[in-house]
Parts: structure tokens; C-alpha cells; sequence
């Protein structure tokens, strides 16, 4: 079994030689900063009836479900569907879009795209700067107001470009949002992972082995996974959902993902279906890793 990731955390506080103290400085400041946006942010994200990570989904509307129904799964596309789909030169939009550099670094829904995201009359959006810092670590609807502008302030600060936000939506009815930031530069998208981890974890996230990790042992999958790191936050009948989130740098890119749904635990608490969260990870890694080198 793979043991939690865990930070490295023997230099923190620490000013190793050749940095800039007034550098430091800053970057302990901004992790104050993201802790208390996060810690706010999550602490009206994981409620009843709240949204979480930004997609409109409520534990009402799971704890309201027909459980004596049977399970019915949405149409699975045959190997010949498949097929056709992956030959059909016109782009399908209505698995995600491809048409900017960005948005072409998001994995094409394998299943289906999800619900609309809030604020936008879309599953797929693309941010510019100012659009994607105003849009803070969350979403703009999911932050409270009290630290919307502290948030918008971190993101201003590393420097961010732009975003693209994608819902998807498995079969077995495992809802997760990909939001796909861009920074200036690796170190800023670096920090950015380091302090979101970080203050995941003290806000009562608990570390967790990114889903479907150990279903990829590989040299190559063991790189591929290497910097993924992921807590969920338990849910129960009052809080709402278990939620999973991880965390991912790549270049100058970071990818925060928000996932719910698909599986029931002890007392019907809604679980995350980990086995389909951990599939649809490990292809927007690969696609992540062979877009970035066709670029």
C-alpha cells in the first residue's frame, strides 16, 4: 500500500542561503494569506446544501434520492462508437473545447462534460488574467465575500495569466470540476501547489494516495503521479458529501481538482467513486505531459 504523500516540511521557516529576505517574507505572508482564504472558503464549501469546489451540487439533492430504485447507469458508447468518435475529424465540442492553447491542455471528457459550472452558463470556460484572479482559488460564487478580494490578491501576485474550468460527469454518476491555471512561471505555480496543499491539510483535510495511483507502478506512471497530491475531506450526514481534492504542478501550470459523487459509505454519506476519479486523473496526466511536448 502507498503511504500518503507528506510534505517536506524540514526547511520551513527556515532562510536557506542565496534567498531574498524580502522574497521570503512575501511568500510567508501570501501563505498566511491562502490559508485564511481557504479555510474560509472550504468552511462554507462543505455544507448542507452549499456547493462544493464550485460545481452546483447539494447533499440535499443526494440525501432526497430514491435509494430503493436500482442503479441505472448512463449509455456506455460501444468499441464502435469509440471509434467512430476518435476518427471523426471535425471537433466535438460537447466532450470539451480545444481551441486555445489552454483549453487544449484539458483532458476531452471520456464520458461526459458535468453541470454547468456557477456564475457561467457553461461546463468548459476559459478565463483571462483579470477574469481568472477575480475568480480566486475556488470560483467567484463558492468564496465568501469577506476574503474574495485577499484571494484575487495571491493569484494577482504569483502572477497567474489565465484559467480553464471543465466539469465531467462519470458513469456511475461521479461529478468532478478541473480548473487548470496558468502562472507566469514554475516556481509560482510551484508555491501555489506547496501553500494549497499545506493549507488543505490544516483546514482538516486528510492526506490521501491520489486515487488510482497504485494501479500505475511503472517507471513512467511513478513520474507521472510523482507531484500529485491529493486530502479529502470527510463528509457526514450533517456537513454534506465526502469531497476529494488534489493538487498538481506542471511547469507553469497547476491543476486543482474537485471531485463528489458516484458511491455511497456508512450511512448513505456520499463517497467520491475513487476508482473512476483515479481514471479520469491519470488520463488528464498523460494528456497534460503529451500536449506539453507537442507544444
Amino acid at each position: 500500500m502507498i503511504e500518503p504523500p507528506t510534505l517536506d516540511m524540514t526547511t520551513a521557516g527556515t532562510n536557506p542561503a542565496g534567498t531574498d529576505p524580502a522574497e521570503d517574507a512575501a511568500a510567508r505572508a501570501r501563505r498566511s494569506r491562502l490559508r485564511r482564504v481557504v479555510t474560509t472558503a472550504l468552511a462554507g464549501l462543505v455544507v448542507v446544501g452549499g456547493t462544493v469546489g464550485g460545481v452546483g451540487y447539494t447533499f440535499a439533492t443526494v440525501a432526497g434520492a430514491d435509494r430503493s430504485a436500482p442503479t441505472v447507469l448512463r449509455h456506455e458508447p460501444s468499441e464502435a462508437e469509440k471509434e467512430a468518435r476518435a476518427a471523426d475529424p471535425a471537433p466535438d465540442v460537447s466532450f470539451g473545447r480545444s481551441d486555445s492553447p489552454l483549453t487544449e491542455r484539458l483532458l476531452p471528457a471520456p464520458d461526459r462534460l458535468g453541470p454547468d459550472l456557477p456564475g457561467f452558463d457553461s461546463n468548459d470556460v476559459e478565463l483571462g488574467a483579470e477574469e481568472a484572479r477575480k475568480e480566486g482559488v475556488f470560483g467567484l460564487v463558492s468564496t465568501p465575500v469577506g476574503v474574495r478580494g485577499m484571494s484575487k490578491a495571491i493569484l494577482t501576485e504569483l502572477g497567474l495569466q489565465g484559467a480553464a474550468l471543465r466539469t465531467y460527469e462519470s458513469y456511475s454518476g461521479m461529478v468532478a470540476e478541473f480548473r487548470l491555471n496558468r502562472f507566469g512561471d514554475a516556481e509560482a505555480a510551484r508555491e501555489y501547489h506547496d501553500f494549497l496543499f499545506e493549507t488543505l491539510e490544516a483546514s482538516g483535510g486528510l492526506p490521501s494516495p491520489a486515487p488510482g495511483r497504485a494501479a500505475h507502478s511503472s517507471p513512467e506512471d511513478v513520474a507521472l503521479w510523482e507531484h500529485v497530491r491529493c486530502v479529502r475531506m470527510p463528509g457526514d450526514e450533517e456537513i454534506g458529501p465526502e469531497v476529494a481534492l488534489c493538487t498538481v504542478p506542471r511547469g507553469e501550470l497547476h491543476l486543482l481538482v474537485v471531485a463528489f459523487g458516484g458511491g455511497f459509505g456508512p450511512g448513505d454519506v456520499p463517497l467520491p467513486d475513487y476508482e473512476a476519479l483515479g481514471a479520469l486523473l491519470n488520463e488528464q496526466l498523460v494528456h497534460l505531459d503529451t500536449e506539453g511536448k507537442q507544444a
